[in-house]
């Protein structure tokens, strides 16, 4: 993994330093438009102070749930991969009272992204519980590190934060994947 992140870094970064006249503006300008823009923000830390009890409130109650209870039983009936699947599809839908709006309102996109992105956060929480040895210690600081971007809060026509933050932790969660199903064959 550590070669495919410096493959990005240099593709983004040093490549355009190569070519002769090339500008840090140049380089921001072509970072933007294969980024589809630039968002205005790119990382949203809980700064709240109910944000920050519940970075560290939500993580200790369900992590003894999901991957304390949950994940040893679906692991053994499904395998690593598939039982990791499973229960972030629950996880997802566990959380589906936050796609209800303060005005009563169902949002679909939000729950769409979450039901998306649990099950990979499942395969990168399930690979880091295996590799502790089932700690959960390593399980809640994994989940409290998750909520230390909450890139839900980005406004929905920054649409495209939101599907790159996607796309990053898929391909994190296939890597993650790949590692679990090695890990089984042994």
């Amino acid at each position: 993994m550590q070669g495919a992140s410096h493959l990005v870094y240099a593709a983004l970064y040093e490549a355009p330093n190569l070519v002769d006249g090339w500008r840090d503006s140049d380089q921001i300008r072509t970072n933007e438009i294969a980024l589809g823009g630039h968002p205005a923000h790119w990382f949203y830390p809980p700064v709240e102070p109910e944000r920050i009890a519940a970075m560290i409130i939500f993580p200790l109650g369900e992590e003894f749930g999901w991957r304390g209870f949950a994940h040893p039983r679906l692991v053994a009936r499904f395998g690593a991969v598939r039982g990791c699947l499973i229960l972030g599809a629950v996880w997802g839908l566990w959380h589906l009272a936050y796609s209800v709006t303060p005005e009563g309102r169902f949002d679909l996109l939000g729950f769409g992204l979450v039901m998306a992105a649990l099950p990979f956060y499942s395969l990168l929480l399930g690979w880091l519980f295996e590799r502790a040895d089932r700690s959960m210690a390593v399980a809640i600081a994994a989940h409290v590190g998750a909520h230390l971007d909450k890139f839900d809060r980005a406004p929905r026509a920054d649409l495209r934060l939101q599907v790159l933050h996607l796309f990053v932790v898929a391909g994190l969660a296939v890597v993650a994947g790949g590692a679990l199903a090695r890990r089984a064959r042994r």
